[in-house]
């Protein structure tokens, strides 16, 4: 398996534009107009109270703005970085995106050119250093239409994750990307911490029931669960429900997840945004 970590940042917003200043309205209760399952759960109270701030992952906006970066355990270093920026004026319509004005990040212009957003003064390269950076930073994004900013978000993105290590775990094999985990043992979790983050994290399993090194694939039916992480120290004892209903010689993906997220209601006109910058690390393991 390569060296992985992907940076994605996402822009997607909605409004119309005018020469009518729009004033951002936030409100961390506030409930968002279409919400889509997170971490398997599909109720918005249910996920607001299980996993926090997080819970915006699930929200469907007109707009907003996403920075990600995604790493493998079982490796480190750095992949590929990709930047997709767009316009949703319909989020039923998400093909049909078209140009709302100018986005800034932390100064830097995103200028909508044929069918996405692209940067003006940035090259490939500069493009994926710049992504990276944000990361640890504090974070400035901002829609302009002429003199007039019709949306803002500003917060600090988390540090990268760079290492989930699963205690007394083994390789399967020198040449697969694969650990093994013992159930009848406490297993505890170890990754980078970032002291500064008040968010927790969440840890995600999901499988679809295929055993390592079997003649033929599983039952192809999805299990998935999660658990949300409230102190951001580096280490977590995972608790035995989570790994409630697994089989000997099961291959599961455990994916650590690390984020801060904003998400506003309403501009003045009726459109909702969403921004958050996530960083996510997962590998495959299979229990015994």
């Amino acid at each position: 398996m390569k060296k992985a970590l992907l940076v994605l940042v996402s822009v997607l917003v909605a409004t119309a534009c005018t020469k009518d200043k729009i004033i951002s309205r936030k409100s961390e209760t506030a409930i968002p107009k279409q919400f889509g399952a997170v971490y398997g759960v599909e109720d918005y109270a249910e996920a607001k109270e299980r996993f926090g701030e997080y819970t915006v992952f699930g929200v469907i906006p007109n707009g907003g703005v996403l920075i990600r970066a995604v790493a493998d355990a079982h490796d480190s270093g750095l992949s590929s970085n990709s930047l997709s920026i767009g316009f949703m004026p319909d989020k039923t319509q998400r093909s049909n995106r078209i140009d709302a004005g100018d986005f800034f990040i932390n100064g830097e212009k995103f200028e909508f050119q044929d069918v996405a957003y692209m940067p003006g003064n940035l090259n490939e390269d500069e493009r994926r250093e710049f992504t990276e950076n944000l990361f640890g930073q504090e974070v400035s994004i901002s829609l302009e239409q002429g003199d007039q900013t019709i949306v803002s978000s500003n917060f600090r993105a988390p540090v990268l994750l760079t290492q989930l290590d699963v205690a007394n775990s083994s390789p399967v094999s020198p040449s697969v990307d694969v650990r093994w985990i013992s159930l009848e043992e406490n297993i505890t979790i170890n990754w980078n911490a970032d002291p500064l983050n008040e968010n927790g994290l969440v840890l995600m399993l999901t499988s679809q029931g295929d055993k390592y090194n079997a003649p033929k694939p599983g039952p192809k039916e999805t299990h998935l669960t999660a658990v949300f992480i409230e102190e951001d120290d580096g280490a977590y004892t995972i608790p035995d429900s989570f790994f409630q209903g697994l089989t000997e010689d099961q291959l599961i993906n455990l994916t650590l997840y690390r984020g801060k997220f904003d998400y506003i209601k309403d501009d003045g006109r009726g459109y909702d945004y969403k921004f958050y910058a996530l960083s996510e690390i997962s590998g495959y393991f299979a229990v015994r």
